[in-house]
C-alpha cells in the first residue's frame, strides 16, 4: 500500500510578558533603641539597571500529558533504548506482545495513533511491522504521551498522540557510534554560531557478514536515517528535516512453493519557522511524508 500526504499549519501563541530584577543588597540602617528597627532601603537604579525581561510561550498542560525523557527511555528494561517501546510502561499503553514496539493506547490499534517527531508527522515509523522504531534514541531530547483529552492541535486522531523532539545540536563537534549483535549505528551533530546539522544512520549487518541461504531462508535487511539542519532566518529560527527507512526480507520457499517477500518504505520531511521573543509568537509548520508498505 502506498500513500502520500502534506500539511501546512500556522499557529499564532500568545506569549505573557514576565520580568523579573536581579536580587541587589540593600543597605540596612540600624538605630540602637528600647525596641530595635531595621529600615531597609532599596536602591531604585540599581534595579532598574539590573532588570532582565523574560518572554515565554504558555501552553496549559494536557490532562492526560505523560512525558520521557531520551535519557530516561535509554534506560527502561526490556525497551532496548527504543523510546517507542519505553513508552508502553506508561499508564495506558501497551504493545501487542514482547516482539512489537507499536503501541495501543487504551484498546485502540496502532494504525490509530498520531507519532509526530518535532511536528512533522510519521506514517510508518517501525521496521518489520512493529519491531523497532525508527528513531535514533541518541537524537531524541523527549517523548510526550497523551493516550487521550488532547486539544485541537492534534486533529481528530482515535488513538493516541507520540510527540518526540529532537535534541539541539550543541556547539562543536559531537558524535556516537555503535555495534550491537544485530546492527551498526552512527550519530554526528555539527554546531556553529549560527548554522547547526545533525544526523543519524543505522543499518543491520546480518546480511553484510552472512552467506544467505540459497535454499529456504533468505537474511533481513533494514536501515533508518535522519537529517537536520537549524539555522535562524527572518528574526526566528528555521529547522528543517528528514528522516526515512528502509526494510526488505525474502524468505525463499522449498521444492515446490513460491518465495515469499516483504518490503517497506517510509519517508517524512518538515520545516518549521519560529518567530523570536515577542508578545506574539508565530510558528509555521509544514510536512510530507509517502510510506510503502
Amino acid at each position: 500500500m502506498r500513500s502520500f500526504r502534506a500539511f501546512l499549519l500556522l499557529l499564532a501563541l500568545a506569549s505573557p510578558t514576565l520580568s523579573h530584577a536581579d536580587s541587589v543588597p540593600a543597605p540596612l540602617s540600624v538605630t540602637p533603641s528600647v525596641t530595635p528597627s531595621v529600615t531597609a532601603t532599596p536602591d531604585d537604579a540599581a534595579f532598574a539597571e539590573g532588570a532582565v525581561l523574560v518572554r515565554a510561550r504558555r501552553l496549559d498542560p494536557q490532562i492526560s500529558e505523560r512525558v520521557l525523557s531520551g535519557r530516561e527511555a535509554r534506560r527502561v528494561p526490556g525497551a532496548a533504548e527504543d523510546i517507542v517501546r519505553a513508552l508502553a510502561a506508561l499508564p495506558g499503553a501497551v504493545t501487542a506482545n514482547d516482539f512489537l514496539a507499536n503501541l495501543l493506547v487504551r484498546g485502540g490499534g496502532f494504525d490509530d495513533n498520531l507519532i509526530l517527531l518535532d511536528g512533522v508527522p510519521a506514517a510508518y515509523p517501525f521496521h518489520f511491522g512493529g519491531l523497532e522504531s525508527v528513531f535514533h534514541p541518541g537524537l531524541l531530547q523527549e517523548a510526550i504521551f497523551l493516550p487521550g483529552a488532547f486539544d485541537v492541535r492534534f486533529g481528530d486522531t482515535l488513538g493516541g498522540v507520540l510527540d518526540l523532539s529532537t535534541r539541539h545540536a550543541q556547539p562543536g563537534v559531537h558524535g556516537e557510534a555503535g555495534l550491537s549483535a544485530i546492527q551498526a549505528a552512527a550519530l554526528l551533530s555539527v554546531a556553529g554560531p549560527r548554522v547547526a546539522v545533525q544526523g543519524s544512520y543505522r543499518r543491520g549487518w546480518l546480511d553484510l557478514v552472512l552467506p544467505p541461504d540459497p535454499a529456504f531462508v533468505g537474511l533481513p535487511r533494514w536501515q533508518d536515517y535522519h537529517a537536520q539542519v537549524t539555522l535562524p532566518l527572518q528574526g526566528g529560527e528555521l529547522e528543517w528535516l528528514v528522516f526515512g527507512s528502509r526494510d526488505s526480507l525474502v524468505a525463499k520457499g522449498g521444492p515446490g512453493s513460491s518465495d515469499s517477500r516483504f518490503d517497506s518504505a517510509f519517508d517524512a520531511t518538515g520545516f518549521r519557522w519560529r518567530s523570536g521573543p515577542a508578545d506574539w509568537r508565530f510558528e509555521l509548520r509544514g510536512s510530507a511524508d509517502r510510506s510503502d508498505v
